[in-house]
């Protein structure tokens, strides 16, 4: 389990380090993604080094019309 440390570490990081052993080298988010519901969307994030995984949990913010 992550601690809420490590997960504060992480969003301030702004998910570019394993929140788990501090590397840079995770997989690409994004490669799997699963919907809960039509505004939030979950990522799995995999660890280069540590092996370790977690899921990324992205909600929908803002809209921005493209007129």
């Amino acid at each position: 389990m992550l601690t809420k440390k490590q997960k504060q570490t992480y969003l301030k990081n702004k998910g570019y380090q394993c929140p788990y052993c501090n590397s840079a080298r995770i997989s690409e988010p994004g490669t799997q993604l699963s919907y809960i519901d039509l505004s939030e969307i979950t990522s799995k994030v995999t660890c280069l080094d540590c092996d370790k995984q977690w899921l990324d949990v992205f909600k929908l913010t803002d809209i921005i019309g493209i007129d």
